[in-house]
C-alpha cells in the first residue's frame, strides 16, 4: 500500500528520554485535520499496562532471575519477555534504577557518536559480560518496535490498510544531527519495519504552534520579525532562527540558520547533580568513588529528584511562594547489601537551582569573548558531551555567528521553547534574562501546548502541508557541505562547495566545471565538511577554515577488473543532493562514459572522533568495472593536475583512519588466544608482530589509532 494514500498521517518524535506519537486521521468528518497524540500502551509496574502519553525511550535487558515473564505481559505479546530480551518504557526506567548496569539509555545520543561502531552491540555501555548487547540502532528500532506494535494493536486492530507500517510517517531528528546520524535513525525505522521521512525538532515544534494558531497567527506575528527555537532535550541542544515574511497567502516562515550539534542537556544536568552528592557521600559516609553500577543509580536518583525540586509545582517554586526543599537521593547496596549496603543523601531545592543555573544557565555578558566551536570534553556514560555546558554561552555565539553585521547579535522578536529540559519556569526566565541584556529588548514567548508533545504534534501537522493543506517553512539545508580537495601535502587546505546552504530538498548540484580525478583500485577517503555560517555557491574552492565542522568523511575505493589498470586515474564530476527525507546523496560522474558512482555512509568501524566508512555502489555499472568496499587512507580529492586521489597507506601513515572491522576482530581474537597459552608455548608470541601484520594487510607503523585501541583493549 502506498503511503501517499495512507489513513492516517503520523508524527513521531523519538526522543533522547522519552518519545511520543501523534496522528489524524484523514477520513475523520470535520476532525479531519485534528491532531490527536497516542496513548502508548506500556508496562509501567509488574502485570499493569497503561496508556501514556510518552514512552520512556529506555529499554531494560531481563536478566535471569529478574521478573517473570506472566508480569511482562503485554496485550500484542501475551507470551511476555524472556531473559536477555528488551522490556521497553515506564517499568524499565524504573528496573533500570534499581539494576543500571542493564539499562539501555540515551540511544539517540549514541546515534551521533562518531567514535564508536554505530552498529556494533555495545550497549548498555559498561554492563558486565553475561549482559546481552545491543547497538544503538538496534535499540532505538526496539523504542520504534513498540510504537508500532502499541499503535497495530489499538488502532489497526488487524486492518492491514491501519497498519503504523502503511501510514504516512515523519520522524523526527535534531537540526544538528550529522549526515551519518541521520541515514541511521532511517535504518533503525527500517529495522522496525518503517518507512518514513526525517523533519528537523525545531521545525515540529514550530509547526505545532503554527498548527494550533492558525486562526490568529497573522494577529501575533509580524512580517520581519524573527523567531528563536530554543530546544533543550535530556541529551542535546538545539537553536534555529526562524525569519517571518508575507507572501500572498499570508504570513511566510523561513528557517534562516541552525545551530552545531551539541551533546548537552538534562542528561548533563543530571551528572552535574550526581557528582556533587557523590562528594558529600565521600565526605560523611568515606565513600570512595562509586564503581559504574551505583554512578547510574545515582544519577538516575539524582534525574528524579531534579525533577521534583525544579518542577513549577514544587514546594519551594515562585508560583508557591515558598521556601526551599529537599529530596532523599537513594543508592541501593550490592549483592547481599542491596538493603542494608544502601546509600542515602539530601539534595535541596537550593543546591539543585545553583548547580542547574550556575553551571548550564549562567549570566554572560554582551561583550563576552567568542566562544571557541564545541568540542567533546569528558565522557560520562561513554558520551562525548561538550566540554563548555554553558548553555547561554553557547546561545550567544550561535546569535552572534548568524548577526548580519559584525560585532552584533541576530535579531530575537520572538521565543519558542521545546524540549523536556526547558520545563522548569526559573530555566526559561533565565535565559529571556539573557535575551533581554543582550538584544536590548525582551523578547515575547510563543507559548507552546506542551513541551512533551509538540514535536510528535508538530511532525504530524507536517505530513498535512506536505499534502498542501497547511503553512510550510521554507527551511533548505542547514549547513553548507565541502569535500576536501588538492594534495594533502600542501601546507594550505582546500575543499570545494558541494551543496550551499539553504539548497532546498530534491535539488541537485552538479559540479562540472571543476575537472576532478578519482583513482581507481587505491583506497581513499573523502574529507567531509559542514557549515551552519558559511554561504558559498557550489563548485566554490575555499581554504578550510575555522568555520567548518570536519564531518565522518566518506571512505571508498573504485574497483577495475583489469590488473593493467590498477593505478588508473579517472576523471570525474560530483554531484550532490538533499533528498526529500532528508538525507544527502553524493555521486561521481565518470566524464569519459555512463559511469556514477553514489557514495553511501556506513558504520561498521569504529574510528577516530569524526570518523565513519562509506560503502561504494555503482549505479549500471558496465561491463570490465566494478564497485567494492575496502579499507581507506585518508586523502582528498585531486583536481586535475594534482597526482592522486588517495595515497598509499605506506606513504602518509598519519592520515589512515580506518581498517576492515572484520580484520580488527580477528586480531583480537588471535591476540586472546596467544596470551591464554601455556607458558612452554610462549615463543608464539614471538611471531605475533608478523601474525597481526599479515592479518591486517599492513606493517604495524600503519596501523591506525582506532586498531591498535582495540587491539590493546
Amino acid at each position: 500500500m502506498s503511503t501517499s494514500s495512507s489513513r492516517y498521517v503520523v508524527g513521531i518524535d523519538l526522543g533522547t528520554t522519552n518519545s511520543a506519537l501523534a496522528y489524524v486521521d484523514r477520513r475523520g468528518g470535520r476532525a479531519a485535520r485534528k491532531i490527536q497524540s497516542f496513548l502508548v500502551p506500556q508496562l509501567v509496574a509488574p502485570s499493569l499496562v497503561e496508556g501514556r502519553a510518552t514512552l520512556p525511550s529506555v529499554a531494560y535487558v531481563l536478566g535471569e532471575h529478574d521478573l517473570a515473564p506472566e508480569q511482562l505481559k503485554l496485550p500484542w505479546r501475551p507470551q511476555g519477555t524472556r531473559p536477555g530480551e528488551l522490556v521497553i518504557g515506564e517499568l524499565a526506567r524504573a528496573r533500570g534504577a534499581l539494576v543500571p548496569g542493564r539499562l539501555i539509555a540515551s540511544s539517540k545520543s549514541w546515534l551521533c557518536h562518531a567514535g564508536v561502531d554505530r552498529k556494533a552491540a555495545i550497549l548498555p555501555w559498561g554492563a558486565p559480560d553475561e549482559v546481552p548487547k545491543r547497538s544503538p540502532v538496534d535499540s532505538s528500532a526496539q523504542i520504534l518496535s513498540h510504537l508500532r506494535d502499541a499503535w497495530d494493536d489499538a488502532i489497526a486492530k488487524g486492518d492491514e490498510t491501519k497498519r503504523l507500517a502503511s501510514q504516512e510517517l515523519v520522524v523526527t531528528v535534531p537540526a544538528s544531527f550529522d549526515e551519518v546520524a541521520r541515514e541511521l535513525t532511517l535504518e533503525a525505522a527500517r529495522r522496525a519495519g518503517l518507512s518514513q521521512i526525517l523533519l528537523e525538532e525545531p521545525q515540529a515544534a514550530l509547526y505545532s504552534w503554527i498548527a494550533a494558531h492558525e486562526t490568529e497567527a497573522e494577529t501575533i506575528l509580524s512580517p520581519g520579525e524573527q523567531v528563536l527555537v530554543v530546544d533543550v532535550g535530556g541529551g542535546t541542544t538545539d537553536f534555529s532562527l526562524v525569519a517571518i515574511g508575507k507572501g500572498e497567502d499570508g504570513l511566510t516562515f523561513e528557517r534562516t540558520a541552525v545551530g552545531d550539534h551539541l551533546l548537552l542537556g538534562g542528561d548533563n544536568m543530571d551528572l552535574a547533580l550526581a557528582r556533587r552528592v557523590e562528594e558529600r557521600l565521600s565526605k560523611k559516609q568515606g565513600v570512595e568513588r562509586l564503581d559504574a553500577a551505583r554512578w547510574h543509580a545515582l544519577a538516575y536518583a539524582c534525574r528524579a529528584a531534579k525533577e521534583k525540586l525544579l518542577s513549577d509545582e514544587a514546594p519551594g517554586a515562585p508560583a508557591q511562594g515558598g521556601g526551599g526543599s529537599s529530596v532523599k537521593v537513594v543508592v541501593p547496596g550490592r549483592g547481599s547489601s542491596v538493603i542494608g549496603g544502601a546509600l542515602t543523601e539530601e539534595l535541596s531545592e537550593s543546591e539543585a537551582k545553583e548547580t542547574v543555573l550556575q553551571g548550564f544557565f549562567p549570566h554572560v555578558e554582551k561583550t563576552e569573548p567568542p566562544l571557541r566551536r564545541a568540542r567533546s570534553g569528558l565522557q560520562e556514560f561513554g558520551l562525548p558531551y561538550v566540554q563548555e555546558t554553558a548553555i547561554t554561552r553557547h546561545l550567544r555565539a550561535f546569535l552572534a555567528r548568524h548577526a548580519s553585521e559584525p560585532g552584533a547579535l541576530a535579531r530575537v522578536d520572538w521565543v519558542l521553547w521545546n524540549g523536556g529540559a526547558m520545563k522548569p519556569a526559573l530555566m526559561r526566565e533565565r535565559v529571556l534574562e539573557a535575551l533581554s541584556r543582550w538584544v536590548d529588548r525582551r523578547p515575547r514567548v510563543l507559548e507552546a501546548e506542551s513541551l512533551d508533545l509538540a514535536v510528535s504534534r508538530g511532525a504530524a501537522y507536517y505530513s498535512l502541508v506536505r499534502r498542501g493543506k497547511g503553512t510550510r517553512i521554507k527551511s533548505g539545508a542547514g549547513r553548507a557541505y565541502y569535500v576536501e580537495v588538492g594534495n594533502v601535502r600542501k601546507d594550505e587546505r582546500s575543499a570545494l562547495c558541494l551543496i550551499p546552504r539553504g539548497l532546498e530538498p530534491g535539488h541537485e548540484v552538479s559540479i562540472a566545471e571543476r575537472p576532478l580525478e578519482l583513482r581507481a583500485n587505491t583506497p581513499a577517503a573523502f574529507p567531509f565538511f559542514g557549515s551552519t555560517v558559511r554561504e558559498d555557491p557550489p563548485g566554490e574552492l575555499v581554504p578550510i577554515d575555522e568555520d567548518m565542522d570536519e564531518l565522518p568523511p566518506v571512505h571508498t575505493v573504485i574497483r577495475l577488473k583489469k590488473r593493467s589498470s590498477s593505478r588508473t586515474s579517472i576523471p570525474v564530476s560530483l554531484s550532490a543532493k538533499l533528498t526529500e527525507l532528508g538525507t544527502l546523496e553524493l555521486w561521481c560522474q565518470a566524464r569519459d562514459g555512463p559511469r556514477r558512482w553514489k557514495l553511501e555512509f556506513d558504520v561498521r568501524a569504529a574510528s577516530l572522533p569524526g570518523a565513519s566508512v562509506a560503502r561504494t555502489k555503482e549505479a549500471a555499472a558496465p561491463e570490465g568495472a566494478q564497485a567494492a568496499e575496502a579499507p581507506a587512507a585518508s586523502a582528498p580529492l585531486a583536481e586535475e593536475g594534482v597526482a592522486a586521489l588517495a595515497l598509499d597507506p605506506h606513504e602518509d601513515v598519519g592520515r589512515v583512519l580506518a581498517l576492515d572491522p572484520e580484520r580488527v576482530a580477528r586480531g583480537c581474537g588471535l591476540l586472546r588466544e596467544a596470551f591464554s597459552v601455556p607458558a612452554r608455548e610462549a615463543q608464539r608470541l614471538e611471531r605475533l608482530g608478523r601474525e597481526l601484520e599479515a592479518i591486517l594487510e599492513r606493517p604495524r607503523e600503519a596501523w591506525p589509532v582506532p586498531a591498535i585501541r582495540a587491539l590493546f583493549d
